[in-house]
Order: structure tokens, then sequence, then C-alpha cells
């Protein structure tokens, strides 16, 4: 489009010549100019050429002009990033992957989205799900009302293989008064007071969890929080204890299961 105008500004500017030239053939006139002791002699026809060539060359200076203003911005644009764009199938085909363990096709499906705005809390569960967010994207989601339930799990998570227990019940006790009751952040929690031997906070905790725990499991949890007394002491030899020991200090947040004794296995073979 540009170049068609420029090409009937050319055709404007060319007529307008050829019209001064019909126009002074016969009778060019003499014309004079003086200034500064500079004297010249033209014609009249000569000088009105000479006029709007320079005009025509004024005006095409000044476009010249104008593109080296706004050359920076369009170097800066060849450099910008692409405009975000519909993501949905992108953002799932690699929570699938991931789903499935293929995490190297995940994390590449994941590299190239540049998701829209109302799709931005999709990839942020995708990053949240393929441990791709920094502490400053953590800390962001953490407090979002859609997904900081999942965000406040993966940080305490990420404390928790730290071993900073502190920074895990901080983390738990602030996402369930935000989030409401969520057993793996409650898990978390009473894990958290565990290993920080705060044992009457752990006592006072465990209660929230009695609807969240199998039956058989309850009383083994409530012998590790509380201690053994003399009616339960017998079951010390029971080997989920072990068990137990070692799950305190991972990051896992359910619970280790009750193992099968021989009888039970017996007892399972023989129904």
């Amino acid at each position: 489009m540009r170049a068609f105008i420029g090409a009937v500004n050319l055709l404007i500017l060319l007529a307008v010549i050829l019209a001064v030239v019909l126009m002074t053939g016969e009778d060019p006139g003499q014309l004079t100019v003086v200034w500064h002791g500079w004297d010249m002699q033209t014609t009249a026809a000569i000088a009105a050429v000479a006029v709007m060539m320079l005009l025509a060359l004024a005006f095409y200076l000044g476009q010249f002009v104008s593109w080296l203003a706004r050359l920076p911005a369009t170097i800066r644009g060849w450099f910008r990033p692409a405009p975000p764009k519909h993501e949905m199938p992108r953002l799932l085909e690699a929570m699938a992957h991931h789903a499935v363990g293929d995490d190297k096709t995940a994390a590449k499906l994941l590299a190239k989205a540049n998701p829209r705005s109302e799709e931005e809390l999709l990839e942020a569960f995708a990053r949240l799900q393929l441990g791709e967010t920094d502490p400053v994207e953590l800390e962001r989601w953490v407090a979002d009302p859609h997904i900081g339930p999942y965000a406040a799990l993966v940080k305490a998570q990420h404390a928790a293989t730290s071993q900073n227990w502190e920074l895990v019940r901080t983390t738990t006790e602030t996402a369930l008064k935000q989030f409401g009751k969520l057993p793996a952040l409650q898990i978390l929690h009473l894990k958290a007071l565990m290993n920080s031997d705060n044992q009457t906070a752990a006592i006072n905790f465990l209660p929230l969890l009695r609807s969240h725990v199998p039956a058989k499991l309850w009383p083994l949890l409530n012998m590790a929080v509380r201690g053994p007394t003399s009616t339960n002491a017998a079951e010390l030899d029971n080997p989920w204890f072990k068990t137990l020991s070692h799950w305190l200090s991972t990051p896992r947040a359910t619970l280790p299961q009750v193992p099968q004794l021989p009888h039970d296995k017996q007892n399972a073979q023989k129904a």
C-alpha cells in the first residue's frame, strides 16, 4: 500500500512539472536571485521545477528521518517473544506424559508453551507437577485461591527434602488456615511437629486426622505420637514403627501402610 501511494505521489509531481513546462514553454521569463553578494539568473520554469524538486526532496528526507526514529522499536520487535496462543492441548499433553512417567517429553512440551493469560493457571499447575517452578514462582502460587493448596504441598515437600521441618510446619499451618482441612497438608504438619520434638503440639493436632486415618492404622499412629502405655506397649514389636521411623525423614504426604503379618497372610489365603 505504501509503495502504491509513493508511485501516485511521483506521478502527481511529474504532472505538475509537465504543466509548468507547458505553461512557460513560449515565454519562460527571467528570474534573478541575489543573496549575500551571490547572483544567479534562471528562467521561471527552471525555478518552479527546482522548488518542486526541493519540496519533494524535503518530503522524502522527512520520511527517512521518521524511519530512523522508528528503527530502534523495529529492531526490538525482531527479538520480541511471540504473542501468546492457545496452549491447552500442549499443556494437557505435558501433564499426560508426566502421569505416565515420561518427564523428558513433558518438560520439552512445557518449555515450548506460550499460553494466554486465561491458561496461566494450567501452565503453573503443570510446572508444579514437573518440579519446574523456582522459589519466586512457588511463593506466588502458594497464595493463589485456585492452585494454592497444591503449591503449598509442593513447597512443604521441598522443605522436607531439605529437612527444614520448621518451614514445613509454617507452610502447612498457613495453608490449612487458608484452605481448610486438607489430608496431605495435615499429615505433613503432623510429621513436622514430630520431627521438631514438639510432642504436645503433635498430640493436640492428632485428633484432626482421625477421619483420614484407616481404623487399623489409628491405634499405631496414636501410640507413635502419644507414646506407649501399659496397655499397648506390646504393640511396639510391630514392624510398622520401624517403617514409620524411616517415613518421618521423607517428604511423603501419605502415612505408611500397616504391614501384613504372617498370620494375616495365612488367614487371607484361607479365606
